[in-house]
């Protein structure tokens, strides 16, 4: 019986896997390994006050990333320059307004599919019990409708799982 539900889950690992390199084939690197968001901004503070007063502060300011926008970003509905604001899209063209809704249509799609498998697998076993709160972060942001946040925190949840597998 334990052969039968490791090959279940094993099953739903490619899956979610699958899913998530089809999705970075489509749009390039996701950065769902990057930084889970769990760092405090206060770990740069030591640097931004070193950095005062220096000409370093514009050099990074000028090679900052800030206008480069990511695909989680437009699942979310943020774009560079909107000071995180919502609804931005309402004053974009017909063409970029339908590309933007595909793409978040796909991601929102992507990640109600991996908190399904997520769920499966948290109540499936008591082994990844310890992953619910994560499973809960990744529900609790799609229910607000960020999308890509859900799909990034489904990731470490993931993640989590498979390192109890």
């Amino acid at each position: 019986m334990n052969a039968k539900s490791n090959t279940a889950e094993q099953v739903i690992f490619d899956e979610i896997e699958a899913e998530i390199a089809e999705l970075e084939e489509d749009f390039g690197s996701l950065g769902l390994d990057d930084d889970d968001g769990e760092v405090s901004s206060s770990e740069l503070d030591e640097l931004d006050a070193a950095l005062a007063g220096t000409e370093f502060v514009a050099e990074a300011a000028e090679s900052s990333d800030m206008d480069e926008i990511s695909i989680l970003q437009i699942a979310d509905g943020i774009m560079p320059g909107s000071g995180g604001e919502e609804g931005i899209f309402s004053g974009l063209g017909g063409f970029v307004k339908k590309t933007v809704g595909w793409v978040s249509r796909r991601v929102k799609n992507q990640a109600k599919s991996l908190i399904n498998k997520l769920l499966k697998l948290v109540r499936r076993a008591s082994k990844y019990r310890s992953c619910a709160p994560k499973v809960a972060l990744a529900v609790g942001a799609y229910k607000v409708g960020k999308y890509g946040t859900a799909l990034k925190l489904g990731w470490s949840a993931y993640r989590c799982i498979r390192s109890k597998s």
